[in-house]
């Protein structure tokens, strides 16, 4: 990958730039906006403190209203300098990209320069070593997941397909019907698909790219925390990811082909997906499920060892209690990756009522017109005060 790629409509995660964007930004924003890594849906309720989870996921920040939009992180004190104020554990939902899926590690996410990993179940979920194997396996204690998991690899390896091969809507002047007719015929194809016998429902599974396995592994990861439920170990973590806002009307009104893209993911894994997780799979909550990731998602990189050394774009996880975070050229949050467990800590000392920004991939020492040309890749400008004072 070179360091500055173009942004690819039809591939959005293939072609993310190597400087570490840790959220899509996938709609645009106005100039006077920071970013909203997560914003409010309309129907929000208007009191915040009403939202309990949101006001418990660290006791050195408040989410607040933003002046500009959506919501964001702010100090509910002084904040000392090199303070940790967020731990993110474990994703809520994770994929890995379907050609690395050998050689990145599904517990902790590492990657060895390309090996294959050597411990594995069924030769279908690769692990870096036993203890991550065996970590694994108490997560999904009952193997649902991996059943799943190994399920779903099987039916994708026989219903692969090109992008070529896709079906994509014509142009229209009207998007939006043609997308609102889409998600009716899989209404009617999902009523008929219940008054099937089981036995005759494999002929009906659609055929999916390899970006739909990104996704639709996602999903399934997302739909085994959803099964967990509240005694679950990702159980906080959930309650927030309920609260996140869906992007997926914007995406796909941007690129209506996507629908059919999300359309076939549902309708994969309403018939291969065990009966235990079909109450999670309906067409609005893969919907929702996928539009959550598309402002919301970390990416999981290749390590570097230098700052012009390539990277690889290995996959994604949402982690619902560090999606508030807004972006800033002048962030004073840095976050940090270890395994599949993310940490942010302060880089400045904050003052109370201050706003705690990151980076979506910004080192903050790019000139103005360098930071506009990487944000512009995605739909997003700048509105912080770095630039705000640079443009004047």
């Amino acid at each position: 990958m070179s360091d500055s790629l173009p942004y690819s409509a039809h591939v959005p995660r293939a072609n993310l730039s190597t400087k570490d964007f840790v959220f899509e930004i996938t709609h645009e924003t106005d100039l006077t906006t920071d970013t909203a890594s997560d914003s409010e849906s309309c129907s929000e309720v208007s009191d915040l403190t009403g939202q309990s989870c949101l006001q418990e996921i660290s006791p050195y920040f408040d989410v607040k209203r933003t002046v500009y939009g959506g919501r964001g992180c702010f100090a509910s004190g002084f904040i000392p300098k090199g303070t940790e104020i967020l731990t993110s554990e474990r994703p809520v939902g994770n994929s890995v990209a379907k050609d690395f899926k050998k050689e990145v590690c599904s517990w902790c996410f590492a990657y060895h320069n390309g090996k294959t990993m050597k411990h594995r179940l069924q030769n279908k979920i690769y692990f870096c070593s036993e203890a991550c194997l065996s970590e694994f396996q108490n997560y999904d204690n009952d193997g649902m997941l991996t059943k799943t998991l190994i399920s779903f690899d099987n039916n994708f390896t026989k219903n692969e397909c090109s992008v070529d091969e896709c079906d994509v809507p014509e142009d229209t002047e009207d998007p939006q019907a043609v997308i609102a007719s889409i998600w009716e015929e899989v209404e009617q194809w999902d009523l008929k698909i219940s008054k099937m016998k089981p036995t005759k429902r494999a002929r009906f599974i659609p055929k999916l790219t390899k970006d739909d396995y990104a996704e639709a592994r996602y999903v399934i990861s997302t739909v085994h925390s959803m099964y967990q439920g509240e005694d679950g170990p990702l159980a906080t973590e959930l309650s927030l990811f309920d609260t996140l806002e869906s992007s997926e009307p914007q995406k796909v009104q941007k690129y209506p082909y996507l629908t059919i893209s999300y359309s076939n993911i549902f309708k994969f894994l309403r018939l291969t997906c065990p009966d235990a997780f079909q109450k999670f799979i309906t067409p609005q909550s893969v919907r929702n499920i996928i539009g959550r990731n598309l402002t919301n998602a970390f990416g999981i990189w290749s390590p570097t060892t230098s700052e012009d050394e390539e990277r690889e774009y290995l996959g994604f996880g949402v982690y619902p209690s560090a999606s508030f975070f807004n972006h800033a050229c002048c962030f004073n949050v840095k976050k940090h990756r270890d395994g599949s467990k993310y940490t942010f800590t302060t880089t400045e000392d904050v003052p109370a009522g201050s706003e705690l920004c990151i980076s979506y991939g910004i080192s903050g020492d790019e000139d103005l017109e360098s930071r506009e040309a990487t944000l512009a890749e995605w739909f997003f400008q700048c509105g912080c005060a770095k630039c705000t004072t640079e443009r004047k």
